[in-house]
């Protein structure tokens, strides 16, 4: 038997039938390949220029790129910008080094760094399944208004005042584990990652300022899913585009749909199959629940 999917706009009844089905039925799969030619344009918005896969905003429908990999171009007084957003808050994006997989971003929240009057500051920074943060180039500083610690002495912190009246206070890593004291205020103490040059320009060179610090942002990487799409399609000549999981396709052949995909290979003449650890796989009922991204 044969069932006939149309990758562009998938029902969500289809979407929960391949995922819980542990039939072994062939899928014959259907798309429109004139649809994925607009995946060959590329994404560019003030800092942010020339990236594809998993990106997608602009002039790259959602097809083109992962669906936690949104950009949206922004301006303001400084010009345009780009922000994704991770875990339902905003970062501008700062840089993306496509080949690495990684990305410099900075909390939107903090980007005008201002005083509150219920003297709450924000929240922690978090990032979902698809991001971990780089290691050794971050380090996390610690934010707080001066109201919020009565019982620390200020003279041992930094400050930023953020008005006339009313000061935010920070440390670095080694001076938080230092100071015991501040464990009584620990929920209104935020954690910000930054570079770990910035917190040297920042606290022992002073020539940061603290927003200086905040918006020059921190890194992040998003190797898995950079990864499965370089090894799996690009290094094959195809391109990368999502519907349900990730899929390679040629736009410039003939599709084969019924044609399996053999090993890691993407299929001959626009073949088409899902990305997981192992590589390229068939896009068929009973193994789409193996569906990782």
């Amino acid at each position: 038997m044969k069932l006939c999917i149309s990758l562009l706009y998938p029902s969500i009844t289809t979407i929960f039938f391949i995922i819980v089905s542990t039939s072994t039925t062939h899928v014959h799969v259907s798309y429109a390949q004139e649809d994925y030619k607009v995946c060959q344009n590329n994404y560019s918005c003030g800092g942010v220029v020339n990236v594809g896969y998993p990106f997608w905003g602009g002039d790259r429908p959602e097809v083109c790129g992962h669906p936690g990999f949104n950009l949206s171009c922004q301006n303001d007084t400084s010009g345009n910008f780009s922000v994704i957003d991770i875990e339902g808050f905003r970062y501008r994006v700062v840089q993306i080094d496509t080949p690495s997989n990684k990305l410099r971003i900075a909390r939107d929240d903090l980007w005008k760094l201002s005083c509150h009057d219920n003297d709450e500051l924000y929240h922690d920074t978090k990032l979902n399944n698809m991001f971990d943060f780089v290691d050794n180039v971050n380090e996390n500083l610690s934010l707080f208004y001066s109201s919020s610690c009565p019982g620390f002495d200020l003279k041992d912190a930094y400050n930023y005042k953020c008005s006339n009246t009313t000061s935010i206070y920070y440390l670095n890593e080694s001076q938080f584990e230092e100071t015991p004291s501040l464990n009584d205020c620990s929920d209104k103490i935020i954690k910000v990652p930054i570079l770990n040059i910035s917190v040297d320009k920042l606290i022992t060179e002073r020539s940061l300022t603290l927003p200086e610090s905040l918006n020059a942002g921190f890194d992040v990487e998003y190797t898995e899913i950079g990864k499965w799409c370089h090894d799996s399609c690009e290094s094959w000549g195809q391109l990368c585009v999502y519907n349900v999981t990730m899929i390679c396709v040629d736009v410039d052949k003939p599709v084969d749909v019924d044609k399996p995909v053999d090993g890691d290979k993407p299929a001959a003449g626009g073949g088409l199959g899902q990305v997981g650890p192992n590589g390229l796989q068939p896009l068929g009922v009973g193994r789409a629940s193996k569906l990782l991204y």
